[in-house]
């Protein structure tokens, strides 16, 4: 917490976007308390640090979709109630509760869009979307790889679009909330066909009887 005052008071940022935290599901559930330190207690601390030696920075959190939870909602929009049961969409409820207090407290230009899944070559291997790409890359015949429920739909977004959309968002006078997507939804097992064709189509690479 001292570094980040110190980082803060050094530099007077007009800027701050905060994309660190804890989003593994897994990690998450295994650790609750590092869950909800990294991804809320962490936006009190920076949201204090700016109140106290740069009230005039812009700050934007990352929200998540799974604020949201498993709602039954077929559109969501920025009413739609928040109901996510699981640790990591929790944390960032919180999160999104800090900083709605300080905007209205504080007079800080603070926001939390919320974020459907945006994707980049740069992803981690640990990551869905890496893991089916080199899957399909190194598939051979006598592999398998175990996923959940490939009918599951997701609104996949590139990360310059939603860099793209963070800029335009900063650039208001007043905060307001926003929901970034692309507007359309793809299931796990389209993402996984499009993966072995994409392969196919750039390396003529025969996959024989890949079962989806």
């Amino acid at each position: 917490n001292n570094e980040l005052e110190k980082l803060i008071l050094d530099t007077k940022p007009d800027f701050f976007v905060n994309y660190a935290g804890l989003s593994n599901e897994y990690d998450c559930f295994n650790n609750k308390e590092k869950c909800y330190k990294t991804n809320a207690l962490s936006i009190f601390y920076m949201l204090e640090a700016i109140n106290k030696h740069a009230k005039h920075c812009k700050f934007l959190n990352s929200g998540s979709c799974e604020e949201f939870g498993d709602s039954t909602t077929e559109i969501v929009d920025e009413q739609t109630p928040l109901e996510s049961v699981r640790p990591y969409g929790i944390s960032k409820i919180i999160a999104r509760n800090i900083i709605q207090d300080f905007r209205n407290t504080k007079n800080i230009f603070c926001v939390q869009p919320w974020f459907f899944s945006h994707e980049s070559f740069l992803r981690k291997d640990n990551f869905f979307f890496k893991k089916i790409i080199n899957f399909a890359k190194n598939y051979s015949n006598k592999e398998s790889m175990q996923v959940g429920n490939i009918d599951e739909k997701r609104d996949w977004t590139h990360c310059y679009d939603v860099a793209e959309a963070v800029f335009k968002i900063l650039q208001y006078d007043t905060p307001m909330d926003f929901i970034v997507g692309s507007n359309t939804s793809y299931s796990l097992k389209e993402l996984i066909q499009h993966a072995f064709l994409a392969i196919i189509i750039v390396t003529g690479k025969q996959i024989g009887r890949a079962h989806v």
